[in-house]
């Protein structure tokens, strides 16, 4: 199965593609819940009330979009999932959410110095309606800023290093990493 990309944007060699995650095949919808319960269960250590607890285990059905979730999870005999978080479809709207402003942002945030904090800033913007006041929502974008930057950088330089360039570019390439 493939993805169905909405766009693709490429930003000095870097391609990011934007998809709409309903419309994932099952591996990459799994992998995108795992990532959510992820993110909701760390914003947890922060506050965790009765409130938010719940909402954090308000889907507790195994279905084809937390099959990594069920599978990764340890002590799964009494709960679906574990210890492990799938989170309920608002979450996950909202992160993808955040992922489109992520990936709308990158071309002009990109080459600019403090990119984390300009995320910041426009991300704190998008509307999440948790049913809880005290939920850790900046928290929660800051972890996602810090993962999507540490992916980007992790494939960046995977492809970087993969590439059939000349010599002469890695010999530059080189240069330029020792600055």
């Amino acid at each position: 199965m493939k993805i169905k990309y909405i766009s693709k944007q490429s930003v000095g060699g870097i391609t990011i593609s934007e998809c709409d995650y309903r419309e994932l095949n099952v591996t990459n919808q799994s992998a995108f819940n795992y990532e959510c319960g992820y993110l909701i269960k760390k914003s947890l250590h922060i506050h965790s009330c009765e409130i938010c607890v719940n909402f954090s285990e308000e889907c507790n059905l195994l279905n084809n979009s937390n099959l990594l979730t069920h599978f990764k999870a340890y002590d799964s005999e009494e709960k679906v999932f574990g210890n492990l978080k799938s989170p309920s479809e608002k979450f996950l709207f909202y992160i993808f959410k955040l992922e489109k402003k992520c990936i709308s942002l990158f071309d002009s945030l990109s080459t600019k110095p403090g990119i984390s904090n300009a995320y910041l800033f426009e991300m704190s913007n998008i509307e999440f309606g948790h049913p809880c006041q005290q939920f850790a929502k900046m928290y929660t974008i800051k972890l996602f800023i810090r993962l999507r930057i540490f992916y980007n950088l992790k494939y960046a330089n995977r492809d970087l290093k993969s590439s059939k360039k000349s010599d002469k570019t890695r010999r530059k390439i080189k240069i330029l990493s020792r600055l």
